[in-house]
């Protein structure tokens, strides 16, 4: 089986995308169950736990599907992400559960899957400038 330089290996993609739907369906839960779930992971009080906890969660969905999709889907993916994070918020506000819907939540939720987003822009295109100087140095090397 050969693959190019420019295709990642199917069972890569596999893996990413089931670790990517994993953590929706994680976050989702976590999200809109009644009462605070965080408390079960966290043993020690932060200021702002909430928000960090939405900016670190969207984060993590982020970073699977922009490191294995090509990059002009981080935008989509990005995207989709504050799509998903106003949807908690309007289900949470709707569902009536012990949950209340809080701009500050999307706003933590939605910056924190920029960020991702963002890093994995940058990280992308750090690694392309590195692997490009070694492909330089190697053929270069041969002559």
């Amino acid at each position: 089986m050969s693959f190019s330089t420019q295709t990642l290996p199917q069972f890569l993609l596999f893996a990413a995308g089931t670790v990517f739907g994993g953590l929706v369906a994680f976050f989702t839960w976590g999200m809109l169950t009644p009462g605070d779930p965080s408390a079960r992971f966290l043993p020690f009080d932060l200021p702002y736990e909430d928000k960090i906890l939405h900016f670190v969660a969207f984060g993590m969905m982020a970073i699977p599907a922009g490191v294995v999709l090509p990059r002009r889907y981080l935008g989509f993916i990005c995207m989709s992400l504050v799509a998903l994070a106003a949807g908690m918020e309007f289900a949470q506000g709707a569902g009536g559960a012990g949950r209340e819907a809080s701009i500050k939540d999307f706003i933590a939720s939605a910056a924190g899957a920029a960020m991702a987003c963002l890093f994995v822009l940058f990280a992308r295109r750090a690694y392309g400038r590195r692997r490009d100087g070694q492909l330089e140095t190697v053929s270069s090397a041969a002559e």
